[in-house]
Parts: C-alpha cells; sequence; structure tokens
C-alpha cells in the first residue's frame, strides 16, 4: 500500500479531478445570478411588450380629450372675435 499523502493511497488520489470539483462549485453561483439577470431581463421585455397596448390606448384615450379641450378653446375664441 502506496500511502504518500497522509495516510490516502496515492494512486486513489486525482489532485486535478479534486480541483477541477473546486472550481466547478466556484462557477455554480456566479452562473446562476447570469441566469436569473437573463431571465428577468425577459420577463422585463415581456411585460413590456404586454403592456404596451395598454399605453397606447392610455395615449390615445388622452390626445382625443386634448384635442376637444382644444377645439373648445379654438371656437370660443373664434366667437370672441
Amino acid at each position: 500500500m502506496n500511502t504518500d499523502r497522509g495516510g490516502e493511497r496515492a494512486d486513489e488520489y486525482d489532485e486535478d479531478a479534486d480541483d477541477g470539483h473546486v472550481e466547478e462549485e466556484v462557477r455554480r453561483p456566479e452562473d446562476a445570478r447570469m441566469q436569473a439577470g437573463e431571465e428577468q431581463q425577459l420577463l422585463r421585455a415581456a411585460g413590456s411588450r404586454l403592456s404596451r397596448p395598454k399605453l397606447v390606448a392610455c395615449f390615445m384615450h388622452w390626445q382625443k380629450d386634448w384635442d376637444a379641450v382644444q377645439q373648445a378653446i379654438a371656437a370660443k375664441a373664434a366667437q370672441q372675435k
């Protein structure tokens, strides 16, 4: 039995495999944060696409009211002349 490392068998210890495992664990939270950020961006974009028709409808309603007020002002000004 070959015990070069404090009781561990040297032929069973793979240093590169252990380092890769540690790097993978370190990257996982970062990948999760990136994925969460991408998902949030997708949700914001979808929400924007869904709310755009409502925004246009609100603007059109406001514009009709504005036009009616402007026509009333113009009619009142024409009567005063």
